[in-house]
C-alpha cells in the first residue's frame, strides 16, 4: 500500500480482504471529486482500461451535475446505468429517464456523445 501512497497520495482510504477465492481484493475509497479526476483518473489511464473507462465516466457525470438540461439528465442517467450491474438494478433505464424527466417513454432521444 506504501507504493499507491506515493503514487496517489491524497485523502485515500484502503480496504483489504481476502476473496473466497483466495484472491485479494484491494479497495481504494474517495470522496474527493476534483482528486479523482485531476490524480487518480490519469493514474487508471496507465493500467487498466476497464477502469479508465468508468472513471472516464464518473468524471462526465461530475460535469453533468451541474448542467440542468433536459439532454444532459438523460445523458447523467444512462451514464450512471451504464457503470452498475444491471442484476442490481430495480427500475429499467428509460422508466428511471421518464420519472426524473417526466417525459414519456417515447418522447425519450438519446444524443450522442459528438452532439454535445
Amino acid at each position: 500500500m506504501g507504493h499507491l501512497r506515493q503514487i496517489l497520495g491524497g485523502p485515500l482510504t484502503y480496504y483489504l480482504q481476502i476473496l473466497p477465492s483466495g484472491h485479494w481484493h484491494i479497495r481504494i475509497l474517495c470522496r474527493d471529486w476534483l482528486y479523482i479526476i485531476n490524480t487518480i483518473i490519469p493514474y487508471f489511464n496507465q493500467l487498466y482500461v476497464e477502469k479508465y473507462t468508468g472513471m472516464l465516466k464518473l468524471a462526465r457525470i461530475y460535469k453533468l451535475l451541474s448542467e440542468e438540461n433536459l439532454n444532459s439528465k438523460i445523458e447523467l442517467i444512462n451514464l450512471a446505468y451504464s457503470i452498475t450491474s444491471s442484476k442490481s438494478r430495480k427500475i429499467p433505464l428509460l422508466e428511471k429517464i421518464s420519472v426524473v424527466t417526466g417525459l414519456s417513454i417515447n418522447e425519450i432521444k438519446f444524443s450522442s456523445q459528438e452532439d454535445q
